[in-house]
């Protein structure tokens, strides 16, 4: 089974017009975790549970599990080639939509985030964006755990929430875990500039390659 969360507070603006259109049209199993009420923000700045802190939350019979923020639309239901996409995805392997571009490395990253000391370590890290996270059940488990290691690190060197990003990518390369690049027809996001890449058009629905976009991070709105 595929199983697709996300969480958000109640006061979020942008959660509500994403929890109704993942009732249109989300075609696989999902949650929308209300933290304060169905669980709690673990501590993290700004409420990011991204790096698995949700987990306990998801159905034993989930294979493979996807993970969005809250700042989403959903234009449609998703098509089988992306649903055999996430299905077929191997253990040791997460998609993400690239951040800045798909190439960016850690230094690029790091330097945005409000650095507050060096770390070291780092350099071949690469870097994606984690408003978007598929995997199958037990990689994101192991990231999680990887994630708790690292963090403190982290945490005390950077004072810009994305952070939880960079060590969530630091996680994923120190386990050798292979980041597969979403299709753009299944994810796209308006971080960075992106919404201006010429396979992306702004439109209502928005589109990649003439696609309609499955799941609008930040592209129309």
């Amino acid at each position: 089974m595929i199983f697709l969360a996300t969480s958000f507070t109640p006061e979020y603006k942008y959660a509500n017009l994403y929890i109704k259109t993942l009732n249109m049209y989300c075609n696989i199993p999902f949650t929308a975790l209300e933290i304060g009420k169905d669980i709690n923000s673990c501590g993290m700045p700004n409420n990011i549970l991204q790096a698995g802190h949700f987990l306990d939350h998801i159905p034993k019979e989930a294979k493979t599990i996807i993970f969005t923020d809250a700042d989403f639309l959903m234009h449609r239901p998703f098509d089988q080639d992306e649903l055999t996409f996430l299905k077929e995805l191997k253990e040791g392997e997460i998609s993400a939509c690239p951040n800045m571009h798909p190439d960016q490395m850690y230094a690029e990253e790091a330097n945005v985030l409000s650095p507050r000391k060096l770390l070291e370590g780092f350099d071949d890290v690469r870097v994606f964006n984690t408003g978007f996270i598929a995997c199958r059940s037990e990689t994101y488990h192991n990231i999680f755990n990887k994630f708790q290691i690292l963090w403190d690190e982290f945490d005390l060197a950077f004072a810009h929430y994305a952070k939880i990003q960079l060590c969530i990518c630091a996680a994923v390369h120190k386990l050798n875990i292979k980041w597969i690049q979403t299709p753009g027809h299944l994810c796209s996001h308006g971080h960075w500039g992106m919404r201006s890449w010429k396979n992306v058009v702004i439109g209502n629905p928005p589109t990649f390659n003439g696609r309609t976009i499955a799941l609008d991070h930040r592209l129309t709105f």
